[in-house]
């Protein structure tokens, strides 16, 4: 075949579907031929070769840098394979050469969301809706970050307006789903879900429906079919170890407690919660339980984190400190409405706690409600006369309520008792400066 009839045929295979020909055809094209090499990189993102992918994507880079498709695609790719930070960066790339650049600031929405970094990507949807307003699709990823957030009602409003236009549509369905579970509306929840024909496709949300519809025993099945493609998902495992708990079944609780954590019978964690696990368990599980939450969301898991501290608390409610540590891992995910009333009832139950008190500082000074932040750093104060840790961000919060005065007062206290501390004389500098 004539080298230059190749690109007319690979398009001809492609468009009629006949993947595995046109691929061959690209593999005969002359080298740094960019009309096959695209081809080829859109063949391979069809069949699912994501590794593939990215090395025709970094062939076709080597020839022109600043290809917005091949940066966007090998960024599609990387996040197939589970490896969002990288195709966060490849997003990046093709944003820099064109901040407007739709299909990068959708995906890397995405894979923001899939990394914890919501606030990031609820401004990348906002960008994409701000270049196609109309779009469904632009509602629908609007719809995704805001539930991730915790926004359920205004990620029914986007789903709502992508559900106008694509009715039936199984993302569309599955976000809608998700708001109005998280708005407690379960029925509407469970019939939109219905209504899409949505079934084992989603087994995760189904179950989580189902739970909030106190149907824990049909949800188990629905956490099994989650499980079977994910086998480790801690959070899936916790979420079915809160339903057995929930029927009473609490040997198989425990037994999804220890898949989570590795315990086994013999070791001397399994023979802690085992003891507890005889009727209601005690305040050591919850200990137990609050520990590994804390692990959890430093290592980065903070939704894992979440699934722990709602186990804990389904078996000891109201325990203060769970409610805070899952108020700290609320706040992590962006979710600051959620984390503050949280906070507020774990104070509630504990109010001589100075961690509690300043940990609903850091809320509010996320919320810039300065004031009232710092209101809970006094409070934390006169509760531990050593608390001298937080008169540096008493004095920050003073700075951004134009108390100069009395900021500087502060930094000069605590200097006094630690001359040498850079945070301190940093943030001294920057107040006398502003």
């Amino acid at each position: 075949m004539d080298p230059r009839g190749i690109p007319s045929r690979i398009g001809s295979l492609y468009r009629e579907g006949r993947y595995e020909e046109a691929l061959a055809l690209c593999d005969m094209a002359p080298d740094g031929d960019r009309d096959a090499l695209g081809f080829s990189i859109d063949i391979l993102s069809r069949l699912g070769r994501h590794e593939e992918v990215i090395r025709a994507c970094e062939r076709f880079l080597r020839i022109d840098p600043r290809a917005l498709h091949a940066l966007c695609k090998r960024g599609m790719a990387l996040a197939d394979l589970g490896r969002h930070e990288e195709a966060v960066r490849s997003y990046d790339a093709a944003l820099g050469i064109d901040p407007r650049h739709v299909p990068s600031l959708g995906n890397k929405a995405a894979s923001l969301c899939q990394l914890g970094r919501n606030a990031e990507a609820l401004e990348c949807t906002g960008l994409l809706l701000e270049e196609i307003p109309d779009d469904p699709g632009a509602h629908n990823n609007r719809a995704f970050v805001l539930n991730e957030l915790g926004r359920h009602a205004d990620a029914l409003a986007h789903a709502d307006a992508a559900a106008a236009e694509m009715p039936g549509d199984h993302m569309v369905a599955q976000n809608r789903a998700a708001a109005l579970h998280g708005l407690g509306r379960n029925a509407e929840a469970l019939a939109c879900l219905d209504g899409a024909g949505l079934g084992p496709e989603v087994p995760d949300l189904r179950a989580d429906i189902l739970c909030g519809l106190e149907r824990h025993s049909e949800s188990i099945e629905h956490y099994d079919r989650a499980l079977a493609m994910r086998p480790r998902d801690r959070e899936t495992l916790m979420k079915k170890a809160l339903a057995l708990a929930r029927t009473g079944d609490r040997r198989g609780a425990l037994e999804q407690y220890g898949m989570v954590f590795g315990l086994k019978p013999g070791d001397p964690g399994y023979d802690i919660v085992e003891g507890n696990m005889s009727g209601i368990v005690d305040r050591h599980m919850a200990d137990h339980l609050c520990k590994q939450g804390v692990a959890l969301k430093n290592a980065g898991m903070a939704k894992e984190a979440l699934a722990v501290y709602d186990l804990a608390l389904e078996m000891v409610p109201g325990h203060a400190p769970l409610m805070a540590n899952k108020a700290v891992a609320l706040r992590h995910l962006g979710r600051h409405g959620d984390a503050l009333s949280l906070m507020d009832r774990a104070i509630g139950a504990d109010p001589g706690s100075a961690d509690m008190w300043i940990n609903k500082s850091n809320i509010l000074m996320d919320l810039e409600r300065y004031g009232e932040a710092l209101e809970c750093v006094e409070r934390a104060m006169e509760l531990d006369a050593g608390a001298d840790l937080v008169m540096l961000r008493r004095a920050n919060l003073l700075s951004e309520l134009g108390r100069r005065d009395e900021a500087l007062e502060c930094c000069d206290r605590f200097l006094e008792g630690e001359p040498g501390n850079v945070h301190a004389l940093d943030l001294k500098r920057r107040i006398e400066s502003g």
